[in-house]
């Protein structure tokens, strides 16, 4: 074991290596010593450990913030130190010994060998190393440590979010007059980038959850010192933004306020930059100039923002209580009790007037009824800011009136702040919604009261003013007064622990709510599956079942005798094949912009599609035993390998139909419409039918290329098991067929490395379209 070389402020210390070493404060000074401290004399940080031939520091409690190891602050609770020493400073966080641990080390010490170090609490040696750390302002008397955690918890700062984990995090003051906010049980963002810590100035802001948190001038007395957005909605602020998109301009010099609470209707002619300033605020552009800022601060997370598009994005066979219930497991904690999601499902449901049609399913109600319920999938998750896309659009006079009150309601009652793109205009007053004008180029024409924009502008109509905006530019960007003496917003506060360099759209969230994700998306799917009705299942078996009665038409001796048995095993497999491909060709295509909704509320594409390929597997599972079972009477080769051979058959069928379904999810994610979806799979089913090997002798690039196809690996396998080259002659044998354990399970486990690969490559695709803010469709 080698010698700890540890650097310090004071110089560099040679460290003896026959136990663990303590790193602990003692009033003013940061103390290393070869024994634990007493609590009565300092506060623990933690301990350097010898172990399996290399120096382990580990950090106990939440206070490893305070220091940097090799000029980098430390990011683990354990950490292997380098092999050529290390060096240890304090950063400058406030120290506060109402949250660091007081009690002596509990947590158990390894010595190298991997047992218990002897403890010893007689005399203290001397420190090998000192040094002052800034004085904290709860050791003059302030409160200097704030917790941070949701409504119904201990925490002292209580925020009213359902993306709000207890422990969520921690604000503290130091004496500089900077303050600290770090990550605890949650994620927390500055200037929409994920950080583990990050210094901060009064007037600043951090995000954390759908909320953001603005440090304040008040004084620092019990009650934090901040002002929490939730329970108002979230402002949003564009200065002088410009977007472009090669040479055109999708927004000119756009400068806007929407206060928090305010509803706001988007208005245009078409091509006016009402969709990108949409996708500008969801985050799916960027601004090539200028800065947006929403709830104070500079640029927004994905789940800050909640997107209605003008389609229903729902799924017809679940019902209005389904469809908000998995809505809400989505959009709230992974630690959100069960009842509580249930509770505020049926507020919403009651709140959009739907409470008798709560077990109906979405494909029975009117266009007015399923645009509520799109609404309604973004109200379970409390949002504060909430986006909508042509939410009348298609409806009558009567609907689009109820729309209106309703999304004038919510800014009101459930403190949302409302940006709302429409062409319809007369029921603007029931919304209680001012207007933003845009005109041709991009450039916003108006902002203000809708009732005589018009006139105002030198217009009889909105008819009139919309067209002249279409044919001329306005001349100069407006400036808007709101903006005036608006403390500008720093690029980045200093000191920051970054975790991601990621751009806003970069996947927000945490693992336990990853793993609650794809348990929900998986239970969704298989609910879907059994909405279907049993007509639909039936028909599952269709084609299978109907390639089995091929096949035993084609060798009444099933696959023991000569005759037939070849092209009875090219149809069962390539049948397998075809079947596989079916079951997803379709899925990303006519699904996607129900997933992409998801994955906007911070779902990854991984949990989503990972839901569906299990679902998917579990389909071909009952599939190949079906066919299984009904070919197995007609007659399989002897058992080889201690394999009995139905088993043999089914893994078979099995491994050809998921590898072929892995290649039909690839070709749904790249295929963009249904139509190109069909001709892609129409593509693949032919060469699966005519490379499968059993029409002629593959050899040189074709015996290559047929090599990635499941249903030649298929068939190779089960040849091989069948040892099938005894049904050829001599100058026909493939060498592929000959009885091998490993020209059986080599391709099988080929054909796994197809599904997985191919699902992989439909992960990447699906997520680059959406970061880039392109549809699958």
């Amino acid at each position: 074991m080698p010698t700890l070389r540890l650097t310090l402020p004071d110089g560099e210390h040679q460290l003896p290596d026959d136990r663990p070493l303590y790193l602990w404060t003692e009033g003013d000074r940061l103390r290393v010593t070869a024994d634990r401290p007493p609590s009565q004399r300092g506060v623990g940080l933690g301990y350097f450990s010898p172990m399996l031939g290399s120096w382990w520091l580990n950090l106990e409690g939440d206070r490893q913030e305070i220091l940097l190891l090799d000029g980098q602050p430390v990011s683990a609770g354990r950490l292997r130190l380098p092999r050529a020493g290390a060096e240890l400073r304090l950063a400058t966080v406030p120290t506060s010994p109402a949250t660091a641990s007081q009690a002596p080390f509990d947590t158990p010490q390894f010595d190298r060998d991997g047992t218990e170090p002897q403890r010893d609490d007689g005399p203290r040696s001397e420190a090998f190393a000192s040094l002052t750390p800034p004085t904290g302002a709860a050791q003059q008397g302030a409160r200097a440590s704030w917790s941070i955690g949701p409504v119904g918890t201990s925490a002292d700062i209580k925020i009213d979010d359902p993306q709000i984990r207890p422990n969520h995090g921690r604000l503290r003051r130091a004496p500089d007059g900077r303050w600290w906010v770090t990550a605890d049980a949650g994620p927390i963002y500055v200037n929409g980038v994920r950080t583990r810590w990050a210094a901060l100035s009064e007037g600043d802001a951090f995000v954390i959850g759908q909320t953001a948190v603005t440090i304040t001038r008040q004084p620092a007395t019990t009650t934090a010192p901040v002002e929490v957005s939730a329970g108002q909605g979230l402002s949003v602020d564009l200065d002088r933004v410009t977007l472009r998109r090669g040479s055109t301009t999708l927004l000119d010099d756009v400068s806007l306020h929407v206060r928090a609470g305010e509803v706001v209707a988007l208005i245009g002619p078409s091509g006016s930059g009402k969709t990108s300033l949409v996708k500008l605020l969801l985050g799916e552009y960027q601004p090539d100039s200028g800065m947006v800022r929403i709830g104070a601060a500079n640029g927004a997370v994905r789940q800050q923002v909640r997107y209605v598009p003008q389609s229903d994005d729902l799924y017809p066979s679940l019902t209005v209580y389904e469809t908000l219930l998995y809505a809400a497991r989505f959009r709230w904690e992974s630690n959100t009790r069960s009842a509580q999601l249930e509770k505020q499902v049926r507020d919403v449901i009651d709140w959009l007037g739907l409470a008798e049609r709560a077990e109906a399913v979405i494909g029975s109600l009117s266009g007015g009824e399923r645009r509520r319920v799109s609404i309604g999938t973004e109200l379970v998750g409390r949002p504060q800011l909430l986006l909508l896309d042509e939410p009348t659009s298609g409806l009558d006079l009567g609907k689009d009136r109820d729309i209106m009150r309703r999304l004038g309601a919510i800014s009101q009652e459930l403190h949302c702040t409302i940006i709302v793109v429409t062409h319809t205009l007369t029921h603007l007053r029931d919304a209680g919604a001012s207007v933003l004008v845009l005109g041709k180029g991009g450039r916003l024409a108006y902002r203000g009261n809708p009732d005589q924009a018009p006139e105002e502008n030198g217009h009889h109509s909105w008819a009139d003013w919309l067209t002249y905006l279409d044919t001329v530019r306005p001349r100069a960007a407006l400036r808007n007064p709101d903006l005036n003496g608006a403390r500008p917003v720093r690029a980045r506060p200093a000191g920051g622990g970054v975790l991601t360099n990621r751009s806003v759209l970069g996947l927000i969230t945490t693992p336990e709510r990853q793993t609650r994700a794809f348990l929900t998306a998986l239970h969704r799917q298989f609910m879907l599956l059994w909405r279907r009705g049993p007509r639909s299942l039936a028909a599952l078996f269709g084609m299978p079942l109907l390639g089995v009665l091929v096949a035993i038409a084609a060798s009444p001796g099933g696959l023991r005798s000569g005759g037939n048995s070849i092209q009875a095993l090219a149809i069962l497999v390539t049948i397998a094949a075809l079947t596989g491909a079916s079951l997803t060709y379709h899925e990303l295509v006519s699904e996607s912009s129900i997933l992409r909704r998801d994955w906007r509320v911070g779902i990854s594409v991984v949990s989503l599609l990972l839901a569906k390929a299990a679902t998917v597997a579990a389909v071909c599972a009952v599939l190949a035993s079906a066919m299984t079972f009904v070919f197995t009477p007609r007659g399989l080769p002897s058992s080889a390998d201690a394999l009995p051979a139905p088993v043999a058959l089914f893994l078979t069928l099995f491994s050809a139909m998921i590898a072929s379904a892995g290649l039909g999810m690839a070709i749904s994610s790249v295929s963009g419409t249904l139509e190109r979806a069909v001709t892609f799979s129409t593509a693949l089913a032919v060469v699966q039918v005519a490379l499968n090997g059993s029409l002629f002798q593959l050899t040189g690039l074709w015996r290559w290329a047929a090599a990635v196809l499941p249903s030649r690996q298929g068939f190779n396998a089960m040849a091989s098991y069948a040892d099938m080259n005894r049904f050829r002659g001599p100058g026909t044998r493939e060498a592929l067929w000959s009885v091998s354990e490993a020209r059986f399970w080599h391709p099988l486990l080929f054909c796994l490395l197809i599904f997985f690969m191919s699902t992989a490559a439909a992960v990447a695709v699906t997520t680059k379209a959406w970061r880039t803010g392109k549809s699958v469709r």
